[in-house]
């Protein structure tokens, strides 16, 4: 049996360059003067007009407007900004996007839903928080650092290719605590020539790319990413919704060094989970995978977690997982060196851990499908089959044991509860949890965990 469960990742164009249909109506004096919307709406040709809705102050923008490389632009607080047809503020110079959470600020377009929104293309990056996005977009064309935190991005109306669209190489950016929901594109993405290193924690990312391609809710070219505590969630009502998108896709085509690390999430109901195309360092740790089956053709995708690298160069830990009910719950084409449970011994040593459950589709399992040549530890793990042993856990692993051109998958010991237990002297108390390392755990630690109560296990 032969398959291609990789679903192809679609980035942006290799070298993206935002230009608007209409000339620039204004640019600012070059000459140290901050502005804002309130000062932009007092300048006769900067095509910023003011009204009130209520007892809102509304900015209009009616052309693009650019800010001078020496100017400095500071970000209305409590405003209703509203730009019209292809309408963008570019920022060149010095900026500060600072909203607070007594005061947010919301972007959004006026009648239509062609607006661009801001593009920033500075040299020294900026600070962006509490702001709302509505339709429009932020895109990022600087080198320095990006670092957004509680802002909302929604309804974005697909002129860029995320609502938060990184077109060139910077340094780290961080973005944290946002919530991206509905985007017509991807929520975040980077160009596929763009080595853009990236932090995104406590965010939530929820049926994005409405437009039904081949664009996953997070899109980003491979670089130091560290992606934790997120919720990556299609739509869990049905699963011909949104069937061509996926929760996380990152990918390799130039080159970059790579150190990704996907910890702590949930990445639900999305045509897959987690797909990795092209070379890098990874590590997959105690997350939520399931029900990332969205997809009709399962030979092209459906995957829980898809390593994809035809040149032998990935590294992968996986460990301490829950994986379930996925079309495929572990996949992997070429790589280097995936380990899904091996304490020691290998280039990357992974604990094992992981819980796969309900894996399959069309009444056959595939908890772990290694299609590729390599050797693949996954011990110390619990299979979704009644009892743990190598019978049964062979019938939910495809591998050299069922074609003779694939490597094998090394399985056992599978993880053993008993036995792990009466190692760890382990007293189980009434009312205690506990890690599979024997530790016991706080009742208000939100760290999921697959642990032992009352000696049953359970997926907290």
């Amino acid at each position: 049996m032969k398959k291609n469960i990789m679903p192809k990742i679609s980035l942006a164009v290799l070298c993206f360059l935002i230009e608007t249909n209409i000339a620039r109506a204004f640019t600012t004096a070059n000459d140290g003067t901050e502005y804002n919307f309130e000062k932009l709406s007092t300048i006769e040709n900067a095509g910023v007009k003011k009204i009130m809705e209520g007892n809102t102050i509304c900015y209009m923008i009616e052309t693009s407007d650019t800010i001078a490389s020496n100017d400095v632009f500071k970000i209305d607080q409590g405003v209703i900004i509203k730009f019209a047809d292809q309408a963008e503020l570019v920022i060149l110079g010095e900026a500060d996007l600072q909203s607070t959470e007594e005061h947010p600020t919301l972007l959004t377009t006026t009648s239509d839903n062609t607006a661009y929104g801001i593009s920033l293309r500075n040299e020294g990056g900026i600070m962006m928080s509490w702001i709302n996005f509505e339709h429009v977009g932020f895109t990022a064309m600087s080198p320095g650092s990006v670092n957004v935190s509680h802002c909302h991005f929604s309804n974005h109306n697909g002129k860029t290719a995320a609502a938060l669209f990184f077109i060139s190489a910077g340094t780290m950016s961080t973005i944290s605590d946002c919530v991206f929901e509905r985007c017509t594109n991807a929520a975040i993405g980077s160009a596929a020539n763009a080595s853009q290193p990236m932090t995104i924690t406590n965010c939530v990312f929820n049926q994005n790319s409405t437009d039904n391609t081949n664009k996953p809710q997070i899109n980003i070219t491979a670089s130091e990413i560290v992606i934790d505590n997120c919720k990556v969630l299609g739509d869990s009502s049905s699963i011909t919704v949104n069937n061509m998108v996926g929760g996380i896709g990152i990918s390799n085509f130039v080159g970059y060094e790579s150190d990704i690390k996907i910890t702590n999430c949930q990445i639900m109901h999305n045509r897959y989970g987690i797909g990795t195309v092209g070379s890098a360092k990874i590590v997959v740790k105690d997350n939520l995978i399931c029900h990332n089956n969205h997809e009709a053709n399962p030979m092209n995708g459906g995957s829980g977690i898809s390593f994809y690298d035809p040149y032998g160069q990935t590294t992968a830990l996986v460990a301490q997982n829950l994986i379930e009910g996925n079309m495929w719950g572990i996949t992997i084409i070429g790589c280097k060196d995936v380990n899904v449970g091996k304490p020691a011994g290998s280039e990357v040593s992974s604990p094992g851990l992981n819980v796969f459950k309900n894996n399959g589709f069309n009444n056959q399992p595939y908890d772990l499908y290694n299609n590729s040549t390599i050797t693949v530890y996954a011990q110390n793990n619990i299979w979704s089959v009644e009892q743990q042993t190598e019978e049964l856990i062979e019938t939910v692993i495809y591998h050299q044991h069922d074609n003779s051109n694939l490597g094998e998958v090394i399985f056992m010991p599978a993880f053993d509860e008993t036995s792990h237990m009466s190692s760890l002297r382990l007293k189980k108390e009434e009312g205690k949890l506990y890690d599979l390392n024997g530790r016991v755990v706080k009742v208000q630690n939100n760290k999921r965990n697959l642990l032992i109560s009352n000696g049953k296990k359970m997926v907290r």
